[in-house]
């Protein structure tokens, strides 16, 4: 999987080696090629197991948009930035069924928009 990432994205592609678990690797990758990282891992036969997003504006960012990806025994973590003034990225949920929740769940909790998203509803009824 990380070599379908690197083939794809090149060096754009920047591991990140302060994030743990150390043993499964992360890669940032441009917030509008969110969605074009999905491709490559659908056709290795990966699955879509977590999509979170973490507010990271105490360092100077925005927010942090994740996606960990598995095959077999082998994980693969990409994230995303998104500006405090435009907290959108791109959708999964048409290459994967499992972030239609995990994207409504976002926006709910953080704010984060994803766009394409099918279902804009609020996951959580304050």
């Amino acid at each position: 999987m990380k070599n379908n990432i690197i083939s794809l994205f090149g060096n754009e592609a920047r591991k990140d080696e302060s994030q743990y678990p150390a043993t499964v690797p992360l890669y940032q990758i441009p917030r509008e090629r969110f969605t074009e990282a999905a491709k490559p891992m659908k056709t290795a036969g990966a699955r879509l197991v977590a999509e979170w997003a973490t507010d990271e504006t105490s360092f100077g960012k925005g927010f942090g948009i994740y996606v960990c990806y598995a095959k077999d025994s082998e994980y693969l973590i990409l994230k995303t930035y998104t500006p405090l003034e435009d907290p959108t990225f791109p959708s999964l949920t048409k290459k994967f069924v499992p972030a239609y929740r995990f994207e409504r769940q976002m926006r709910s909790l953080m704010g984060v928009i994803p766009l394409g998203h099918p279902d804009s509803r609020p996951w959580i009824k304050h």
